[in-house]
């Protein structure tokens, strides 16, 4: 994503390139020696280049047709990817239709969608489960959209966040992914953040108690 530039102070948008994020700008990546460009011009005409790619919206390509080789499938993340809203109230009308094209996305699969609010009183997460209805980071827990829409609230923000697909569940739900989920791991007094916790013994114990079997 672009718009991070390290000669600001701050920055709202983007984030840097390589490994570790050490190169800004998508112009001063491309203007390394490796790339052989000679003016600004060079370097404008490549990165307008850059963003023009379509990637998984190209057609798949054909064995027969010179114009539309085939390739490899395409490992690219959807562009809407780290679109953000925070809702405190009903949405706008262009709230309102950005909820309508994310949702539609994520119905077929070709995002993920979390939310991050304070409902209850307490700080909860959940994702996007399809028809309109949401996982809560208790595992027991669903919830409708129209219900945590209505729960938004100047102090009980709900931010939605777009994710690559198959990273819902990980990001709004199971963070350290040992598949206890958040909001029960805090509800138990354990890290919902570190994958020993809980500890086997703790794990053991606590199945027990949902059998109904009671300790050992």
């Amino acid at each position: 994503k672009v718009g991070f530039d390290a000669t600001q102070g701050a920055n709202l948008a983007g984030f840097g390139f390589l490994h570790d994020g050490s190169v800004d700008s998508l112009a001063r990546f491309v203007s390394e020696p490796a790339f052989e460009l000679r003016t600004v011009n060079d370097v404008a005409d490549l990165v307008a280049l850059m963003l023009s790619f379509s990637g998984s919206d190209l057609p798949d390509g054909s064995d027969r047709d010179l114009i539309r080789p085939p390739g490899t499938a395409s490992q690219d993340t959807h562009a809407a990817v780290g679109r953000q809203l925070t809702l405190t109230g009903e949405p706008t009308p262009e709230e309102a239709s950005f909820l309508a094209e994310i949702f539609r996305q994520a119905d077929v699969f070709r995002i993920g969608l979390v939310a991050r609010g304070t409902v209850g009183g307490e700080s909860r997460g959940f994702a996007y489960d399809g028809a309109g209805r949401f996982r809560s980071d208790r595992e027991t827990e669903r919830y409708r959209w129209a219900e945590l829409r209505s729960a938004a609230a100047p102090g009980r923000e709900l931010t939605l966040t777009v994710v690559p697909w198959g990273t819902q569940q990980r990001i709004g739900l199971d963070r350290d992914r040992d598949g206890f989920w958040d909001r029960d791991e805090l509800d138990r007094g354990w890290d919902p953040a570190d994958p020993e916790s809980p500890s086997p013994e703790q794990a053991r114990e606590s199945a027990r108690t949902v059998l109904g079997v009671g300790p050992r």
